[in-house]
């Protein structure tokens, strides 16, 4: 009797240590089923966080891309203006027309006056992108190098940036070319068809000079480009006096 005795204590025993390890391994499957829940509803919350910064970001810029093969952004310009009809009645630039038949890039440019005045960084010019232009414009200032060594005494070139164009200048002159460099010192953004620009930051040098006070020749850079950011195969470019004070 007392073996049988002693054997059905253990086996109670037994069997309550097994319920014991069966609600252990429970528990900690439990545990991970709950840890795994807990991780891919942060994993999931994090995606859509993600996915709502990316459309922001998408959504909050008029931005286009050359297709140069660099692919640069270029921001519509914040500070362009429709242009209201009566203010553009005579033709200040000939009109150009594209060869490229494939873009049809038809350009009516207007440019009220030839002389840029520039204060307090900032410079006031008047050019228009007219609406019966079907392309995107860019206007840039430029000042020859040979303008700026004459005027300041140098060109405000980092090093790197004069070594590239003393090869761009001895090609040129290996086959007989005219290249002429030139630094350019303002720049807009995108300006649509229907709308002017009568306003640019002046930049400084490429080296940190900041242009001194004075009179220089130096010209308007019109590039265009499609709705698709496609670079035309025309640009266009005026003479100026650039007047900083």
């Amino acid at each position: 009797m007392r073996d049988i005795k002693n054997n059905y204590q253990m086996s109670e025993e037994t069997k309550h240590g097994n319920e014991r390890t069966n609600m252990e391994g429970t528990n900690k499957d439990t545990n991970k089923q709950e840890h795994a829940s807990k991780a891919l509803k942060c994993l999931f919350i994090i995606s859509v966080i993600i996915l709502i910064i990316v459309i922001l970001l998408r959504g909050c810029s008029n931005t286009y891309y050359t297709n140069t093969g660099t692919y640069q952004k270029i921001e519509a310009d914040h500070n362009q203006e429709a242009i209201e009809e009566p203010e553009y009645t005579e033709k200040m630039a000939p009109e150009i027309v594209s060869d490229n038949h494939e873009l049809e890039n038809y350009v009516t440019l207007y440019s009220r006056g030839n002389v840029a005045t520039a204060n307090n960084n900032k410079v006031s010019v008047d050019v228009y992108n007219v609406e019966e232009s079907n392309v995107n414009m860019v206007l840039e200032i430029y000042i020859p190098d040979d303008e700026l060594i004459r005027k300041i005494g140098t060109n405000g070139r980092t090093k790197s940036s004069q070594k590239e164009i003393d090869i761009k200048v001895k090609n040129s002159e290996s086959a007989n070319g005219s290249y002429s460099p030139a630094v350019c010192v303002a720049k807009s953004g995108l300006i649509f068809p229907g709308n002017k620009i009568t306003i640019l930051d002046l930049n400084t040098l490429e080296d940190g000079t900041v242009l001194p006070a004075g009179k220089y020749s130096a010209y308007y850079k019109e590039t265009f480009y499609d709705d698709n950011g496609n670079l035309s195969s025309v640009d266009a470019s005026l003479s100026i006096t650039l007047v900083v004070k």
